[in-house]
């Protein structure tokens, strides 16, 4: 019963204003003065508890008088829209009731509580100065529409921060929890180089606490002022709680100077995928022995991730061969069928003594002995992708071209063949040595 004939009685038969209601004899758009006069109310209502404009009222004896003029209220809603760049919810009713012998027209308007704070961007002006300042609440006391003071603007900050503030309940949190979990340094590595990306708050979040740990001028108040996140939510957004606007985005960009389209594609730290950086992905192409294949791949993030995932296995396979003990009889110490395990290459080397394989083993440490110097602390395949990674570019590059002997491409997908690796399976002794930047290998 917001607006009603019986909500009119109603208000009617309290005899009295309030800080919910006024009597008013008629609502008017023109002239501009009169026009300000009704919207300081609307505002101050709409800033207060909401109420009613009670129409068709003599003020001071609370007659029914009957409105003279009656409005539209989408008139009256493109008004308020016009005027201050945004709208007020409103409802407006008019109705006849018989009175005194003769037919008079009452009306009822309402102005719900809102979940904002309601202001005019601009003074709004009459005859005799401003009517409605700009950029200061109105409010509803002792039955009239006036500028908040202290008091108000305390009471107004704590109800809009209790109405922005989303409370999140248990399930709530552990859904964000173990979506935060999913977005492991594994996980997070593994969707980067496929060049997956969907943009949510954890990974918002993700960017936002790098970008913030990486600069040195700003604490985190400051930082989230400058980006233009409410004080009380900026823990929200570096916990993936908060949802940013984009002029948050691109003020951030601005601000810490990464392109605009930083927060919408994959990144570990600031880095895009390194396959879409030309000389790493000119390194890895250049292996491919039938490159006409490539020109079918469905999706080019797949392939580079594949490769470079079969390279970071191969490297964790030759790392712990070359580093374990030799056993004393390799026929009696079958391979166990796992990939990572030594013994599926010491399977290569039955008819060799001890001596010769630990010869061979210090052998392939020299050669290699840029991959043992990068990525011998590595404890997983996880790490030594990371590690990767995290290379500069031309040691990336060089990790590539002195470690992948060829691809072939068999059905969309690599199949990578690893200099070390053949070496192992072949007992090959060969030299590896640059010239002209360009490697070359003999035996």
């Amino acid at each position: 019963m917001v607006v009603s004939k019986e909500k009119f009685f109603e208000l009617l038969e309290q005899g009295r204003e309030d800080n919910s209601w006024d009597y008013k004899r008629d609502l008017k758009i023109k002239p501009n003065e009169s026009f300000y006069q009704l919207l300081k109310d609307i505002l101050a209502f709409s800033n207060t508890e909401g109420g009613h404009l009670v129409l068709g009222v003599e003020d001071k004896e609370h007659k029914l008088i009957g409105v003279t003029n009656q409005i539209d209220e989408a008139e009256l809603g493109s008004k308020i829209q016009t005027t201050l760049g945004y709208s007020i919810n409103i409802k407006l009713l008019y109705f006849k009731h018989e009175c005194d012998g003769e037919t008079k027209t009452l009306g009822l308007l309402y102005i719900p509580k809102s979940n904002q704070l309601n202001l005019s961007p601009k003074d709004l002006t009459g005859q005799k100065g401003a009517i409605i300042q700009a950029n200061i609440p109105y409010v509803r006391r002792n039955t009239q529409s006036v500028l908040a003071d202290k008091d108000d603007y305390e009471k107004l900050l704590n109800r809009i921060q209790k109405q922005n503030n989303y409370e999140f309940k248990e399930r709530d949190l552990e859904i964000l929890i173990r979506n935060r979990d999913r977005l492991s340094i594994e996980t997070r590595i593994y969707n980067y180089l496929t060049g997956d990306f969907k943009f949510t708050t954890n990974e918002f979040s993700h960017k936002l606490n790098w970008l913030y740990y990486s600069q040195h001028h700003y604490n985190k108040l400051e930082f989230g002022r400058l980006i233009g996140f409410e004080d009380h939510k900026i823990d929200d957004y570096f916990e993936g709680k908060a949802s940013p606007t984009l002029e948050q985005i691109l003020r951030i960009s601005l601000i810490c100077r990464v392109p605009a389209d930083y927060f919408f594609r994959p990144t570990i730290n600031d880095m895009y995928p390194i396959w879409q950086y030309p000389i790493i992905s000119y390194s890895i192409i250049d292996k491919i022995t039938n490159r006409d294949s490539f020109m079918f791949i469905e999706h080019e993030g797949k392939f580079f991730r594949d490769v470079l995932w079969e390279l970071s296995k191969g490297i964790r396979l030759f790392i712990n061969w070359v580093l374990s003990e030799t056993p004393k009889d390799i026929s009696s110490n079958p391979s166990d069928g796992h990939f990572f395990s030594p013994m599926s290459l010491y399977a290569h080397f039955y008819e060799w003594p001890v001596e010769k394989i630990d010869e061979f083993k210090e052998h392939l440490c020299f050669q290699h002995y840029k991959i043992l110097e990068l990525f011998d602390t590595s404890e997983n395949v996880d790490e030594i992708l990371s590690s990767l990674i995290f290379l500069p570019e031309d040691l990336t590059c060089r990790v590539i071209i002195e470690s992948i002997k060829e691809i072939n491409i068999k059905n969309g997908k690599p199949q990578v063949k690893l200099h070390f690796l053949e070496e192992i399976k072949n007992k090959q002794y060969n030299r590896r040595e640059y010239r002209n930047l360009k490697l070359e290998i003999s035996e």
